[in-house]
């Protein structure tokens, strides 16, 4: 798979999930700063960290995602009550896209995800008061170590 595949089997992960309204793919500050177009929360960001790792023995290129899944704080009432019910709603987000990266991985073998996942809880004051549950995502995909992919010429 290329990148551009494993971004887009992402995104439909996003769009297939009933409570997610934006998809973004990108440094999540560009997203948070958006003055052009308001976001439709609660939204996910996927963003390719530093480190792709190309491991020779096993053939897999290794991208390290993080994926933040985002919504806002009511600030019209007290918002420290409801900061409980959307890290409830975010974690079981989390656990639903983590489901469906680990159901394509069963599915496809050119598409691996495995292993642990720990989540972070954040929160960031921007224009809006935005809730944040980050975690990693790293993704791998098979490639032929023999056979260079770039057509070359003698």
């Amino acid at each position: 798979m290329t990148l551009n595949q494993i971004i887009a089997k992402v995104k439909g992960f996003a769009t297939q999930h009933a409570q997610l309204n934006t998809f973004f793919y990108g440094d999540p500050l560009k997203l948070l700063n958006k003055n052009a177009d308001p976001v439709v929360y609660p939204a996910m960001v996927l963003y390719l960290a530093d480190g792709i790792t190309i491991k020779r023995s096993t053939r897999q290129t290794v991208f390290p995602f993080q994926v933040y899944i985002l919504d806002l704080v009511n600030t019209a009432q007290n918002s420290e009550e409801n900061y409980t019910d959307l890290e409830s709603d975010l974690m079981l987000i989390t656990q639903d896209i983590c489901a469906m990266a680990t159901n394509e991985s069963k599915k496809n073998n050119d598409f691996i995800f495995e292993g642990d996942v720990i989540c972070k809880i954040l929160e960031e004051q921007f224009d809006s008061l935005a809730i944040c549950v980050n975690f990693p995502m790293p993704i791998g995909t098979m490639y032929s170590a023999n056979n260079c992919q770039v057509p070359l010429t003698d």
